[in-house]
């Protein structure tokens, strides 16, 4: 019979103060943060129809587990795979690549060493630490930020400020040295 579950650990390794980093000593809102990043990573589209993704968090450290649809975790474990090659994030849905960048965001903040993997055999894994830098290039976070309406507006202002009183058909002429074209 064929495995229908799967989970994604996520181990985080570090220190609060003097002590080593334990579920004990690991704050509600770290988890919270890293529940709701998980989610992105594992579901970065519509989240109604999602399966269920159940929780616990271990000794080692800090490990979370997050159990889910195993079809779900063999995609993600491509993404880690890919993530993990290629040492960038920019190829990832947008969601995706947030999650990313907060996960860096805490390692880098924290001295934090996040690693990422999953429950199939032989798993990929990523290692977020303070050195890497799993952030978007600025134009991918441009393109994708920015929608239609967002940029029509900007043309608008855009035309307002540097049209103003000119009539279009008038500078055209002017421009053309009097030519039609």
């Amino acid at each position: 019979m064929h495995q229908k579950t799967g989970f994604i650990e996520v181990r985080i390794t570090g220190s609060k103060g003097n002590l080593d980093l334990t579920p004990d000593n690991y704050d509600i809102r770290e988890i919270i943060a890293i529940l709701e990043n998980a989610e992105n990573l594992l579901y970065p589209g519509d989240k109604r129809d999602r399966p269920n993704i159940s929780y616990r968090i271990e000794e080692g450290s800090v490990k979370h587990i997050l159990k889910t649809s195993i079809q779900y975790i063999i995609g993600f474990n491509a993404i880690i795979g890919q993530v993990n090659q290629v040492q960038n994030i920019d190829f990832l849905d947008l969601n995706t690549a947030r999650a990313f960048e907060n996960i860096q965001d805490i390692a880098a903040e924290r001295d934090y060493v996040f690693t990422i993997r999953t429950s199939i055999d032989q798993s990929n894994e990523v290692r977020i630490d303070k050195t890497t830098r799993y952030y978007r290039s600025e134009a991918i976070w441009a393109e994708a930020e920015y929608d239609e309406t967002y940029l029509k507006s900007l043309r608008d202002k855009a035309k307002k400020s540097w049209l103003g009183g000119i009539n279009p058909d008038n500078w055209l002429k002017e421009i053309r040295g009097g030519y039609d074209a």
